[in-house]
């Protein structure tokens, strides 16, 4: 069930009635029952899954608060070898096998080594994170174990973003289940807007953009120059709606209920180093990887200096890249940003030194562009279905310019898109530049809070309006359901 499919905008409003008209001690159950359901609605036995995550990390919980246990290490190691383990057979067990396969080729052994091939439950990366970061919080304790079973049933598994984040402390969000929150106008008016945005970001830029990005890497030896190029930017584009989009409905949708989920975007192509990028882009997931696996390996290479600080960020971003998928596409990703950091990290002093001598607004224009130049330029491997793809996706890039619009216009018609919709992708980023350049670093629609009443709701309907005529029908599934 996708937040832009008919199915959701009919289960929406009934769990919405549910959760308003439920006793506050009762309402995890309507939200928890909710949750199952939403899950699934992909595969319904994977609920089984996401089940034994929330029994094996609750009574681990239960464990670390009893202080007469005395194993409570050897629990928390095992607790993390049955998380992690579970992820790797269901996310990396075919990418281990397929490896060894190759591998074994290679190096010519007559044995065939079978490629295992498990269907990957949609979400687990997420909900996986979220049920270790509770784990390890509460092993150290950052946090008070939960006692009530059914509330950390629905910390685990909170519909609006269960699928694709933001990844969630128990710190934030399952506090906020203990007690009915007060659901103001306000808060409901504000949430809307949020869900209506994200809504656009999705339906309007990010699945129309989709269709000139689908159709150019689909058969990416089949085009070349400005047309490879303006896919390649597209993506960029289209991801960090498509992305952003849901993390924004999910975070609308939980203030119409009266909870508040973490921030997950934050203006990342304003950013002026990559450094800069990562504390703006999924910044749940970048937060976690830095307190739960950076911030231990800097303090275990401690004694090595900044070389124990550079091997802390190429681990961090080798793993970080190896989380997005089983792919080596997804590994070289992660190291291209592990090496620009370390690359910023070095040379952070004589940076400063240097950009001192220069214009400060034209240093930081030029930042900001060369930061979403690497940015993009990474995002080819993100996109490419394997290495292979993603090198004649650069090598393109290089090739084959057209001097004369008409031949650009020509391009774009043979990838299925036609005029108009060219024209609306434009436009729509355009919409999208001017409301990022309105909201200078407030916090979502945050800009619009001294306006009249009158106002917010008419850039509401606008919205709405926008998504009725100019979104796409029947548009692709969320990238990182995949993750």
């Amino acid at each position: 069930m996708l937040f832009n499919s008919v199915e959701f905008f009919v289960f929406f409003p009934i769990v919405l009635t549910l959760y308003f008209i439920s006793p506050s001690r009762f309402v995890w159950i309507p939200l928890l029952s909710a949750s199952y359901f939403f899950y699934m609605s992909w595969k319904a036995e994977l609920v089984l899954l996401i089940m034994g995550y929330t029994l094996l990390n609750y009574y681990c919980g239960l464990y670390y608060a009893n202080e007469s246990n005395k194993h409570k290490k050897l629990v928390l190691n095992l607790s993390m070898i049955i998380n992690v383990g579970l992820l790797v057979v269901f996310k990396y067990l075919g990418f281990f096998s397929e490896t060894a396969h190759d591998l074994g080729i290679l190096l010519g052994i007559s044995y065939a080594i079978p490629i295992i091939k498990v269907v990957l439950p949609v979400g687990i990366s997420f909900y996986t994170f979220q049920t270790m970061g509770y784990n390890l919080d509460v092993y150290y304790n950052r946090i008070s174990p939960e006692r009530h079973l059914g509330r950390f049933a629905l910390y685990v598994s909170f519909f609006p973003q269960l699928v694709a984040g933001p990844i969630e402390r128990a710190g934030n969000l399952l506090i906020q289940f203990k007690i009915k929150p007060k659901v103001t106008y306000e808060n409901f008016s504000h949430g809307l807007a949020i869900f209506f945005w994200g809504l656009f970001k999705k339906v309007v830029i990010a699945d129309r953009l989709a269709i000139f990005v689908d159709a150019v890497y689909g058969t990416p030896a089949s085009f070349q120059g400005e047309v490879m190029l303006i896919a390649v930017f597209f993506f960029s584009i289209q991801l960090f709606c498509d992305f952003s989009g849901y993390s924004d409905m999910a975070i609308g949708m939980s203030y119409m209920m009266g909870f508040s989920l973490m921030q997950n975007f934050d203006l990342p192509y304003k950013s002026q180093s990559i450094t800069e990028f990562w504390r703006r882009w999924h910044i749940s997931l970048s937060s976690w990887f830095q307190d739960y696996i950076f911030n231990p390996l800097a303090i275990y290479f401690r004694d090595h200096g900044k070389a124990g600080v550079m091997l802390g960020i190429f681990i961090t971003f080798f793993l970080s890249g190896l989380w997005h998928g089983a792919n080596w596409n997804y590994v070289v990703f992660g190291v291209l940003h592990g090496v620009i950091l370390i690359y910023e990290f070095r040379t952070r002093k004589a940076r400063k030194k240097l950009t001192k001598k220069w214009n400060k607004l034209m240093v930081a224009y030029t930042s900001i562009f060369l930061t979403f130049l690497y940015a993009t330029f990474t995002f080819i491997f993100f996109r490419s279905s394997s290495l292979g793809e993603a090198w004649v996706v650069i090598e393109q890039c290089f090739s084959g310019y057209s001097v004369h619009p008409s031949g650009i216009y020509e391009a774009i018609k043979s990838v299925g898109m036609n005029k108009l919709d060219f024209l609306v992708a434009l436009g729509s980023l355009v919409f999208l530049a001017f409301v990022t350049l309105l909201r200078r670093n407030e916090q979502y629609l945050q800009f619009m809070h001294d306006y009249p009443v009158g106002a917010k709701w008419a850039i509401k309907l606008v919205i709405l309006f926008g998504i009725i005529i100019f979104g796409v029908d029947g548009g692709d599934q969320f990238i990182y359901f995949q993750f």
